[in-house]
């Protein structure tokens, strides 16, 4: 899954987004004892940050997916976008940073929240599918 999350740096910047965002664990980081749980509680938790969001999409990752990505980037005109690293030269953009070299921490908040995302509808898709796609729907 591509989960792909817009918002404007000086709402990243917000100490209210900082606090709301910072309370989300990175998926790989929560115990594996506790992933079942976390995804259960995810969408509650995700709410919060979702509203200070201006775009959330996602996308399954196929082979049209990436042409997807770019006529949205294209339509949202983002200044920055940070892309995983495994998808980096497969984005069109002229101001892109790998996820990897992202030092920021609103931006690494911004990463964890469409991380998180990503791994919910994957692993939501993978085991229950009807689920997926009215979870999908509010996207």
């Amino acid at each position: 899954m591509i989960a792909i999350a817009c918002a404007r740096e000086h709402i990243l910047k917000s100490q209210r987004f900082t606090t709301i965002a910072s309370s989300l664990k990175h998926y790989r980081k929560v115990p594996s004892a506790r992933k079942k749980t976390y995804l259960k509680t995810f969408i509650r938790k995700y709410a919060k940050p979702y509203n200070y969001l201006e775009v959330i999409r996602i996308l399954p990752y196929n082979l049209g997916a990436m042409s997807n990505v770019n006529r949205l980037l294209s339509e949202v005109k983002p200044a920055l976008i940070i892309i995983d690293d495994k998808l980096y030269n497969k984005v069109n953009h002229p101001i892109k940073l790998k996820e990897s070299r992202v030092r920021r921490k609103h931006f690494k908040n911004l990463v964890t929240v469409a991380d998180n995302l990503a791994n919910y509808f994957r692993i939501l898709l993978k085991d229950d599918p009807k689920k997926f796609k009215e979870e999908l729907k509010r996207f």
